[in-house]
């Protein structure tokens, strides 16, 4: 396969889970009724795609950078965009309660370690990480809804009691803890590895093997041992906690993912499928395109949140969907010079956000947090 036709195929999974990551996105503001369970099993793919396909793309492009890039270059500006989300979409404070983006931008240079690793010991990291994480989350506990505050007002997002501390959200039950998140990275790493290792047609073999019996028994363990899972007030997804079921179908169903949008040779389903790779073109802004789209826009829209019924929720993800196709097509018509300047805007506007939210906050704009922030933790699982 040329570096080409592996990109194309990458831009197709990434457009892939931006998809997906729409649906649950907009559940969780906009739908007035509990979610039907294919649309939240549908949301749940988007996290493990991504976070799988960030430790993959640090594999394949690990030879042409150091670990410098890694962590500067995308590590620290990935986790900039995420304090950017949470300030200007959510107007949250930062850095409170590990959002996806601050875990890819954690993982990034742990996965360009992990690229030194012998395989054996990637296994054994990414196995430590998963048993690890049902035991830190009975000793440590894990909270129904981690600490968010809002940044005029500094009041809590949500009330919890026996609320857990911020480590304790980064560790193990914010909304994307490094246990077990970062493991899947660490997959993306072998999977990387494995893809320049060994020949195409082996390693499209091996991904149907094991992604199809890892999604067997993911998916039968679903029903004869379904977990003890919650909803996080409207964020549905079925990783609240990620529990051993869930991580075993995620991985899975991630592997059958590539192995679709890898091996796919059949032309005319390629071109159908294109308008995926336009989206995967552009992934950090389309994400924060998208959210800041639906806290705004369709929000406004519905005089509201959670006031959609489910059809209307259907035509407003149709919608938004299209909206973001054409804003990433947009970006692709611009050529190289056109996206240079968008990415030196992009810095700089959230360089500057950054800097007035310091300066805000020093200066005592921002008032105090209503609610104290607890560090140590050692409250019951719920």
């Amino acid at each position: 396969m040329s570096a080409l036709e592996r990109n194309r195929s990458i831009d197709m999974i990434r457009g892939f889970a931006i998809a997906t990551m729409m649906v649950l996105n907009l559940l969780g503001v906009v739908l007035s009724e509990p979610a039907p369970f294919v649309l939240r099993l549908v949301g749940s793919l988007a996290a493990p795609l991504f976070i799988i396909l960030s430790g993959f793309m640090v594999s394949v492009t690990a030879d042409r950078h150091n670990f410098g890039y890694f962590l500067f270059n995308r590590g620290a500006w990935i986790v900039s965009v995420g304090m950017f989300i949470d300030l200007v979409v959510w107007q949250i404070y930062p850095l409170m309660s590990m959002e996806v983006l601050y875990l890819i931008g954690i993982s990034i240079p742990v996965a360009y370690v992990a690229c030194k690793l012998k395989f054996y010991h990637r296994v054994a990291v990414a196995l430590c990480i998963f048993i690890l994480t049902p035991i830190l989350q009975e000793a440590l506990g894990y909270t129904y809804f981690p600490s968010e505050f809002y940044l005029l007002s500094g009041a809590p997002v949500l009330e919890v009691k026996a609320q857990t501390g911020i480590i304790n959200h980064w560790l193990v039950d914010g909304w994307f803890p490094i246990c077990p998140w970062l493991a899947f990275s660490i997959i993306g790493v072998e999977l990387g590895e494995t893809f320049k290792r060994v020949k195409p047609n082996a390693f499209n073999s091996a991904l149907v093997y094991i992604g199809s019996a890892l999604t067997v028994f993911g998916g039968s363990s679903f029903i004869f041992a379904y977990p003890r899972t919650f909803a996080r007030c409207t964020w549905s997804e079925l990783f609240y906690p990620p529990t051993i079921q869930y991580v075993t179908l995620a991985i899975g169903v991630s592997l059958l993912i590539f192995r679709f949008f890898i091996g796919l040779e059949n032309r005319r389903l390629s071109l159908l499928l294109q308008p995926l790779g336009t989206l995967g073109r552009f992934p950090l802004g389309i994400y924060f395109a998208h959210l800041f789209t639906i806290s705004y826009f369709i929000t406004w829209a519905s005089r509201g949140w959670w006031k959609m019924n489910l059809g209307w929720y259907l035509i407003s993800y149709s919608l938004l969907l299209l909206a973001m196709w054409v804003i990433a097509k947009l970006y692709l018509l611009l050529g190289h010079k056109g996206k240079r300047w968008v990415s030196r805007i992009s810095r700089g506007l959230v360089l500057m956000v950054l800097l007035a939210a310091v300066v805000a906050l020093m200066a005592g704009y921002f008032p105090p947090l209503s609610t104290p922030i607890r560090i140590v933790t050692g409250f019951p699982f719920l």
